[in-house]
């Protein structure tokens, strides 16, 4: 099955800053990798097994504004979270065709 992660920073209308985001993931191969500050959207897309486990959780960089997390399953939206605020963490999390 195709997950792809997508993770998504936005600063609030009207205030200066470029939106980013932390990144925690469970790769491919069931570890867990960390990006410390990524600019702007971001995505991965890899193949997984039926059982796998598959969590992103990101956390708003700025002061201000908002962090969306989603993973797609088969290029279906299947799991997606908000956060509104400074600093906040959205996680979104599943295990592959038993969610």
């Amino acid at each position: 099955m195709t997950v792809r992660y997508y993770v998504e920073p936005h600063r609030s209308p009207g205030v200066p800053g470029q939106p980013a985001a932390s990144i925690t993931y469970t790769n491919a191969q069931g570890g867990i990798e960390q990006i410390a500050h990524y600019p702007g959207p971001w995505d991965l897309v890899f193949e997984a097994r039926p059982g796998t486990i598959v969590s992103v959780s990101a956390q708003n960089r700025l002061d201000h504004g908002k962090i969306i997390c989603r993973i797609y399953l088969n290029g279906q939206l299947w799991k997606e979270s908000e956060s509104v605020g400074g600093y906040t963490i959205a996680t979104c999390s599943g295990v592959v065709g038993f969610d």
